[in-house]
């Protein structure tokens, strides 16, 4: 995971190209994103926050050893 954008609404916001690791989802009337920071810092996402989905090396090479990343915005 990595943010793409400025989050307006966080008082406290993580930098533009932060990274981190999805830990959990949870859905509902609040859907919210757990993510294990690089950095150390705690805040979850929320699906309107400016982030895309990137792969691991681990998770994403094929049989050929290519990796291709996983772009998008999670709904």
């Amino acid at each position: 995971m990595r943010i793409t954008g400025i989050m307006p609404d966080e008082p406290c916001p993580l930098s533009i190209g932060a990274t981190g690791t999805v830990i959990r989802t949870t859905y509902g009337a609040i859907s919210q994103i757990d993510v294990s920071w690089d950095d150390g810092r705690n805040l979850m996402l929320i699906p309107e926050d400016p982030f895309e989905i990137i792969s691991t090396t681990a998770d994403a090479a094929h049989s050929d050893g290519v990796a291709e990343p996983d772009v998008g915005q999670a709904r």
